[in-house]
């Protein structure tokens, strides 16, 4: 075996992708920093690695000027963001900047610099912006595939859903609020709403007040609409978290009836909550080292964005663009380990900011008999008991809305000489 030069040990890198690339290396040497004989990596291999993913993901930070009120000009000019070694420091996994392995790294540098001789000679870098462009091409993807080649039996559809949500119970937010995945227990579980549209000349409200707990809840699947997370036929509970909501829902036209009430979980539903994505993070740390860092970092990315494309409102007669979302939907009822029980996203169409859909999925509202169990006595029964559905009616809850007026708000933009210019509000701000 050929004599390591300069050898850095496995034990003297923190992070842990890059200590088992070196033990599975089997080569030894005497470690420059600690001194011990054992599985090591050449010093300038691992400054080589380390520089690639510099130039991979940091750049060099701005120069700004900084004026000064007093003698009313520019006094001096910094430069943004952090120094090299805080960078080494955090791909290295290092706990201190101090660590001397962190200047044996950067002394390599010289002469590495990806392009740009000077590179490395700067005060302060900052980190660079990844866009998923490679996220967003598969996801142009897969709903092509859905809409226009393969709906059933998508393997490839399937394999981009098991990756684009591999690890998703790992999501975090910051603070105490709820996480991405949350679990809705009976007694916790803040108030569940839903709603029907009464407005003539498709008044059924009699028939609503007279058996709220069954027409109130989500239809059979023989009347089963197509929907946002389901396609005709499979029954789904849509409810929302604020009685507002599940009427703007609706869109009621002005002098129009709906009827609401509110429901209450029999049982913990494990649900995933795609408002929660946009401020989430992921405790579990993607190794720079690893081949797949960059792609791995889109995907978060992605998902952060992912909620957008989970709530935005489709308009009538195109219900055909449901398609992703309800094959989304049955990916998280019945294919994903572990499987959710529903999903939680904001209304496009409530009139304030924080008004949030929930969906409960067949399994979680199903009332179909149980497979038969043996009793007490060991009988075994021809049918099986019938199943408790996971959510259940709020007696003398009902209220009637009486719509009288329905808000509109709109973005403006200007159009000058054939061509979209300025938003008209800013037009108008701006005093042109």
């Amino acid at each position: 075996m050929d004599e390591l030069l300069e050898p850095i040990c496995f034990e003297c890198v923190g992070d842990s992708f890059l200590q088992r690339m070196i033990i599975n290396a089997g080569k030894k040497g005497e470690c420059l920093t600690c001194g011990k004989n054992q599985l090591s990596i050449e010093l300038e291999s691992l400054a080589n690695e380390v520089a690639k993913i510099l130039s991979d993901t940091v750049e060099i930070g701005d120069y700004h000027d900084i004026w000064d009120i007093e003698s009313d000009r520019i006094s001096h000019t910094e430069q943004s963001g952090d120094p090299l070694n805080y960078f080494v420091t955090e791909i290295l996994r290092l706990e201190d900047e101090d660590d001397p392995l962190i200047d044996l790294v950067m002394d390599k540098f010289v002469g590495q610099s990806p392009g740009d001789e000077s590179f490395f000679d700067h005060e302060n870098y900052s980190r660079k912006t990844i866009v998923p462009f490679e996220t967003e091409l598969n996801w142009i993807q897969f709903q092509s595939e859905l809409m226009h080649k393969r709906r059933f039996f998508n393997e490839k559809a399937k394999r981009f859903l098991e990756w684009l949500f591999d690890g998703i119970d790992s999501y975090h937010v910051w603070g105490f609020g709820p996480g991405v995945v949350r679990t809705l227990t009976p007694d916790e579980c803040e108030p569940i709403y839903r709603a029907r549209d009464c407005t003539p000349p498709k008044d059924e409200s009699q028939k609503i007040i007279g058996d709220p707990a069954n027409q109130l809840a989500a239809p059979p699947k023989e009347l089963a609409p197509t929907g946002r997370m389901s396609p005709a036929g499979v029954p789904v509970f849509y409810g929302a978290f604020e009685r507002e909501t599940c009427i703007a829902e609706l869109r009621p036209p002005v002098g129009g009836k709906v009827i609401s009430g509110e429901f209450r979980l029999t049982k913990d539903a494990r649900v995933l909550d795609f408002t929660a994505l946009e401020d989430a993070y992921d405790r579990t740390v993607i190794s720079y080292f690893d081949p797949e860092f960059i792609r791995k970092v889109e995907r978060r990315q992605f998902l952060k964005d992912f909620h957008g494309v989970i709530s935005h409102p489709v308009v009538p007669d195109q219900e055909h663009e449901y398609l992703k979302t309800q094959v989304i939907a049955e990916y998280l009822a019945t294919q994903h380990s572990p499987n959710f029980d529903g999903v939680i996203f904001a209304s496009a169409q409530a009139k304030h900011d924080n008004g949030r859909n929930i969906v409960l999925f067949s399994h979680v509202i199903s009332t179909e008999l149980l497979p038969p169990v043996p009793n007490e006595n060991g009988w075994t029964f021809l049918f099986g008991e019938p199943a408790e559905p996971g959510i259940q009616y709020v007696p003398e809850s009902l209220i009637i809305h009486k719509i009288e007026t329905v808000k509109v708000t709109t973005k403006n933009t200007k159009v000058i000489g054939g061509e979209l210019e300025c938003d008209i509000d800013d037009f108008y701000e701006r005093g042109y």
